[in-house]
């Protein structure tokens, strides 16, 4: 009896755990911070664009429907994206601290510096890099003419426009790509005629 008993418990803690994996890599907690209140032009007119970047577009902000019109495009976008291909190259989220920490002592453990994070990186599990939290994946996203741009997006925006919804991404500016993930990105930047990035987190 004690046998079964002790199984039931360790079936059940493993059976937690797995689902709070789950849930944690299905829920962006980013989005607990971000006002969803949607930004119209007027607004953007009034302050500094870089204020609403990464903000709720509204019905007057212009939808990027091709690579040359994004590529003509005026600051302040949005784009409807039809189609998502992962690169399996990560950039460090803006706002999250480039330094490691870790925690040293026994009886007073205290947080100290653990060296720099890597500002990108590459893998091939975008589920293991969700539960990471600190980094957003580069993505070729396809647009309605069959044309491509490239953009930085949560797994949950990646997972909602491979199951087709309508979804329309954050307000964006037009970036460019340098350093460590330039070289990382050229060759399927090449592939896919890419010459500018979509930012939503500038």
């Amino acid at each position: 009896m004690k046998i079964i008993k002790t199984l039931i418990i360790g079936v059940c803690v493993i059976a937690s755990l797995a689902a709070a994996l789950f849930f944690y890599a299905m829920f962006n907690p980013d989005t607990l911070f971000k006002d969803k209140t949607p930004i119209n032009l007027s607004d953007i007119e009034t302050s500094s664009i870089n204020e609403y970047i990464g903000r709720a577009a509204g019905d007057d902000i212009p939808r990027i429907a091709s690579a040359e019109s994004f590529y003509e495009s005026e600051n302040c976008i949005t784009v409807c994206p039809t189609d998502v291909i992962s690169t399996g190259v990560y950039r460090l989220k803006s706002w999250v601290s480039p330094n490691k920490t870790k925690r040293v002592g026994y009886k007073r453990r205290t947080v100290v510096n653990d060296g720099p994070k890597a500002t990108v990186v590459k893998s091939n599990s975008e589920i293991a890099m969700e539960i990471n939290n600190d980094y957003l994946q580069y993505y070729i996203i396809k647009l309605s003419d069959n044309s491509y741009i490239l953009t930085k997006l949560t797994y949950q925006q990646a997972k909602a426009i491979r199951k087709e919804k309508n979804i329309t991404l954050p307000i964006g500016i037009k970036d460019l790509t340098n350093g460590t993930e330039k070289k990382s990105l050229d060759e399927i930047c090449e592939k896919y005629e890419i010459y500018l990035l979509y930012t939503t987190d500038a």
